[in-house]
């Protein structure tokens, strides 16, 4: 397992830096979803992390709270500078 996560590591590394796997797949939310699992699986946390901030200007919100666990922070949405968006209600809309 050591060695499995020591070749992981070394492979995944530059996702961190740049979104290239997320953009590839971007149209495919289960593809996404199960790139996530798979870092997750192999203890790569740090790419895991960088790929689900950019989740939401991938157009996947969804699972950007659901895998991020941002589903109580972002219970109204998410503001265009990333930060939670204030509660509301539909009469606000005016």
């Amino acid at each position: 397992m050591a060695k499995r996560f020591e070749s992981a590591s070394v492979v995944l590394g530059p996702i961190g830096g740049r979104s290239s796997a997320l953009c590839r797949f971007a149209g495919h939310v289960n593809v996404v979803a199960r790139l996530l699992d798979a870092l997750r699986d192999v203890g790569a946390d740090e790419q895991v992390t960088a790929l689900a901030e950019r989740l939401p200007a991938a157009g996947h919100f969804g699972l950007f709270i659901n895998h991020g666990g941002h589903r109580e922070q972002f219970q109204f949405g998410r503001e265009p500078d990333g930060s939670a968006a204030s509660s509301w209600t539909w009469n606000d809309l005016d």
